[in-house]
């Protein structure tokens, strides 16, 4: 989820900006919440009545099988009063295991960059190796300049500009255990735009058009225009892909970043 996206939710939900600020502290947390929803870095908190052992079974095996970015604890709350004093007095199952499985993610980040992205790649997911040199290739052609992310596994993008420099949204390329290394085309930031600042409606649809049309994106077009812009589905995954079809896709944001 993007960030003001998440921002957006709290919102609607509590009435309160979740960022205090634009500079100082508020840049900080959102920076650093914007880097957890791009990376899936989560802490769950289970708040219980009372920790049993089926409970604390249960905490550490997920503590063992979930995601690298995903971490379980549980709290039992316990209420102690005395005249008219309430107390909740917490217990906390699975601290420990949380703290340690954070501080192996941490250490196993890596900051990736086309260069190291591309060995990865070469070594774990030969079949996507010729897909992101078309990518790189057909980025640079249209002055779209990769950037890697700090992450567990190869995570980067591209930046998409409108003509008078907003940003409009993010070409992604992600590394799935199960999926392998895709694409993910997201316009979340084009999509909150006010009308004005947004690009024409005839320039959007010019996009979707010929987006609709390439072989291997043609849903990604279809969602786009489904959402008006707020979807990013479906990943699309980057072996297998005919090199025409990422040069086209790529190409086709000439269209929002020129008009």
């Amino acid at each position: 989820m993007d960030v003001e996206d998440f921002a957006a939710r709290w919102m609607a939900r509590t009435h309160k900006p979740l960022f205090a600020d634009d500079d100082g502290e508020g840049v900080i947390v959102k920076e650093a919440l914007a880097l957890n929803l791009w990376e899936g870095n989560f802490r769950i908190v289970l708040a219980v009545d009372a920790i049993n052992p089926v409970l604390k079974r249960m905490i550490e095996y997920l503590n063992a099988m979930a995601g690298r970015g995903t971490t379980v604890v549980a709290v039992e709350y316990a209420r102690l009063r005395q005249d008219n004093v309430e107390i909740l007095m917490p217990h906390v199952y699975g601290q420990e295991l949380a703290d340690a499985k954070s501080s192996a993610d941490r250490r196993e980040l890596t900051q990736w960059d086309a260069g190291n992205f591309r060995s990865w790649l070469v070594e774990h997911d030969g079949r996507s190796v010729d897909g992101f040199d078309v990518f790189l290739a057909a980025a640079s052609s249209e002055g779209l300049a990769f950037s890697g992310s700090a992450a567990v596994n190869p995570a980067g993008g591209l930046a998409i500009h409108g003509p008078g420099g907003a940003r409009l949204g993010t070409v992604s390329l992600f590394h799935f255990s199960g999926q392998g290394t895709s694409i993910q085309f997201s316009f979340a930031h084009m999509s909150k735009m006010p009308e004005e600042e947004s690009p024409e409606e005839s320039v959007r649809d010019l996009f979707l058009l010929q987006m609709a049309e390439i072989p291997g994106f043609q849903e990604v077009g279809v969602n786009l225009r489904a959402s008006e812009f707020k979807s990013r589905k479906p990943n699309v995954p980057l072996a297998g892909l005919p090199t025409e079809s990422i040069q086209r896709a790529i190409t086709a944001l000439r269209i929002l970043m020129s008009h």
